[in-house]
């Protein structure tokens, strides 16, 4: 290398990708990046498009886009290497439904939350802040408590990587946004001009790279960056029927909660680039649903979007990802025969203009649906009336009274309940022991019109208040038993305490579990959503009463007609093992089927997601994780209103805190310690199984998805997110 001169240049080494070549430059500490790039495209003499062109600096794992940004100021020196490479590349992307995407064209050198954006633009799904892309762990992976993103960060984290430029300690609610060095949006970068013709830069796929998928199936097309606008119509709101066996290489299949702790390694970091993660040309990337929060589904504009979900709901039932029981297993293998059966009919317009039925019958699912997933009635459709149970206009609080069966679950021993008088005003539970005359007489009674249904026995003082705000509410249902249970979870300083209750009829169960859900999350019965809550209860519980005559052999004929069905396609594998005989699964399928064989295809796809929502393990990740002076390992879940600590090899919740009793997170960078603090108390841990990264833009997250209004739906807040998320300034 040319010693310095007297003016003070020095030659800088500049690796050219696309041509496998070196340049040596001769550079001062005040060139700006620009100038550089411009020089170096000059002594290459080749007249081209550099446009797509950037420099990456390998050492410090990092892109150097600011163009007016100096050598000197970035740290650039004589034995520096820097790298001109291009900074679109193709990746193989599969989409939450599994097809297989091959040769398509990212920006590698814009941050992750970015890219997804742009994805999710071209495919037409609205909310791109609930998505994010994600590697497939290895089973070596799986069976350690070292994932991908662990893995990645040890090897390319340096001195000046964004762990090495902040302070060990960061609070990450207070910070700035984000200002790495990467974290240029589309269009800034999409937006430079040619450094040799001043044309804008328009990325397009290499014309000799290959085009084909390497999964040829019905369903399955090319992916044409030239060409991504697609409307609600385009075959990304509709997926063929896949065998099981053609998508298996891309499911886990996970084994125990620690594997499924696991698989959440795999998360890209939304707020760096994917050449700074080690993505390189080519790999395979997974487009899914990172968080359960689906905020203003709209029959409308969101057919590829509900496609898209319903697609991913179901693959992760039949990989065991989500566990259900088997009546739950049955019921939805049902409506999933149901949606391939109407895949091969012609299906109504849902065009707004036209007005008909449908459309307004599939709204009312979709509110139903908005209702259980996001907790609001954020695009009321209609309202229940008084034949319902349920005023339209109700201008006082109403409340529930009534003798149920209760009793706190034991360690040891049997669970014997008891019958107790039970009172539910604003979001305050009172459970009251019964006198001696009232604990014979009738426990109910049922009264028409608009009124809640009371019990006028006499009863004794409270036992338990409970103010439902902050606990969780799961249940335990078997509708062909007629078992219905409503789990309680109730948050003190000495861990989490559980209630059950018990009632005797859906009817019951389907006006406390609705008031119930509402009042953990602050809502009282008055609330408009309460009318949703009760019907979306009820609907589900009908879905699963057993078909009081069995198809007849035409009407299974008719319903597989044109359809390929493999009942390994349907049915979870440990499902499959546990029901003795092929045949007795499929008929209990098709059963099953004629509850919801009056539905369309969309409205079976809204049916699973509710079905979907309403199972217990719904929107929980999982970390495994240290709490700080503890020896046992414990199994974190963050869900889109709390944080769960559990037990990590049976589940059980030990604790459980809300997100509105959070004050703030902050993360030590150095020792990878989490520190949450809520109202009550502080949690501080380590995670195991992935970067605590990933535990951080999990909550952050949420907490930025809680911020969505329909006022600014259409006006995605990226320095928000990145505030909320990133970690560092």
């Amino acid at each position: 290398m040319a010693s310095p001169l007297a003016d003070g240049s020095w030659n800088l080494t500049v690796e050219v990708e696309e041509l496998q070549t070196e340049r040596v430059v001769r550079v001062k500490g005040e060139t700006h990046i620009g100038g550089l790039m411009l020089k170096l495209v000059e002594s290459l003499n080749i007249q081209k498009d550099w446009s797509d062109h950037g420099l990456f600096w390998p050492e410090k794992n990092v892109w150097l886009l600011r163009t007016k940004c100096t050598l000197d100021q970035l740290g650039v020196t004589s034995t520096s290497t820097l790298t001109f490479t291009p900074m679109h590349k193709v990746i193989t992307l599969v989409l939450p439904d599994l097809r297989e995407m091959a040769c398509v064209s990212v920006d590698f050198s814009v941050n992750v939350f970015s890219v997804v954006a742009k994805l999710c633009k071209d495919l037409g799904i609205r909310h791109s802040e609930e998505l994010s892309l994600t590697q497939k762990l290895s089973p070596d992976e799986l069976r350690k408590n070292k994932g991908i993103s662990a893995t990645r960060r040890s090897q390319l984290s340096g001195p000046h990587t964004p762990y090495g430029l902040t302070s060990p300690f960061d609070t990450s609610t207070l910070g700035s946004p984000n200002r790495h060095l990467s974290s240029g949006t589309p269009q800034s970068t999409l937006g430079r001009r040619s450094l040799q013709s001043g044309n804008p830069m328009t990325p397009t796929l290499n014309s000799s790279t290959p085009t084909t998928l390497s999964r040829q199936s019905p369903g399955y097309s090319p992916y044409n960056p030239e060409s991504l606008n697609f409307d609600p119509d385009s075959s990304f709101a509709i997926t063929m029927p896949t065998s099981i066996d053609a998508v298996k290489s891309y499911l886990y299949y996970p084994k125990s909660y620690a594997e499924k702790a696991r698989i959440n390694a795999g998360w890209l970091d939304s707020s760096r680039s994917l050449l700074e993660q080690g993505i390189k040309e080519c790999d395979m990337l997974f487009l899914k649903f990172k968080f359960f929060s689906f905020y203003d589904l709209n029959l409308k504009y969101d057919a590829v979007r509900i496609n898209q979900i319903y697609e991913q709901a179901k693959w992760s039932v039949l990989s065991e990802e989500v566990d259900c029981t088997e009546e739950e297993m049955i019921t939805l293998a049902a409506i999933q025969l149901q949606v391939t059966h109407q895949s091969t009919l012609p299906q109504p317009s849902f065009d707004q203009t036209e007005g008909n039925q449908t459309d307004d019958e599939i709204d009312a699912a979709l509110n139903d649906l908005q209702t259980t997933l996001e907790g609001s009635n954020l695009n009321s459709v209609d309202k229940v009336n008084g034949d319902n149970g349920v005023m339209d206009d109700i201008t006082e609080t109403p409340e529930l009274r009534e003798d149920m069966r209760f009793y706190k679950p034991k360690k040891f021993g049997l669970k014997t309940s008891k019958k107790y008088h039970f009172t539910f005003k604003e979001t305050t539970l009172t459970i009251s022991k019964l006198s001696s005359s009232s604990s014979s007489s009738s426990s109910y009674h049922h009264h028409h019109g608009n009124k809640h249904s009371h019990n006028n026995g006499n009863h004794n003082g409270a036992i338990y208040s409970i103010d439902l705000k902050g606990c969780e509410v799961s249940a335990d249902v078997n509708v062909s038993t007629q078992k219905f249970v409503i789990k309680l979870l109730v948050p003190s300083e000495k861990g989490a305490s559980e209630f059950c209750i018990k009632p005797e009829r859906e009817d019951q169960y389907a006006r406390w579990m609705a008031a119930f859900k509402l009042a953990t999350r602050g809502h009282t019965m008055a609330d408009s959503s309460y009318a949703s809550e009760v019907r979306a209860i009820e609907s589900f519980l009908r879905i699963h009463h057993p078909s009081p005559n069995p198809s007849p052999q035409a009407k299974v004929k008719d319903i597989l007609k044109g359809t390929s069905f493999e009942v390994e396609s349907y049915v979870a594998p440990r499902f499959l093992s546990k029901i003795k005989g092929t045949n007795q699964i499929v008929q209990r399928i098709i059963d099953a089927q004629m509850n919801v064989g009056h539905l369309n295809m969309l409205e079976s796809k809204l049916q699973y997601m509710k079905l979907w929502q309403a199972l217990p393990e719904y929107g929980l990740t999982y970390f495994i994780v240290k709490l700080k002076g503890a020896k046992k390992e414990e199994l974190l879940a963050i869900s889109p209103s709390r944080l769960i600590l559990m037990d990590l090899s049976r589940g059980d919740t030990l604790k459980s805190w809300t997100f509105q009793t959070m004050k703030s997170w902050n993360v030590n960078w150095e020792i990878k310690q989490v520190q949450v603090c809520f109202e009550e108390e502080d949690l501080i841990f380590q995670c195991l199984t992935a970067d605590c990264k990933v535990v951080h833009e999990f909550i952050g997250g949420y907490i930025f998805l809680c911020m969505r209004s329909m006022e600014n739906s259409h006006n995605l807040d990226q320095d928000m997110f990145h505030k909320l998320t990133s970690g560092w300034e």
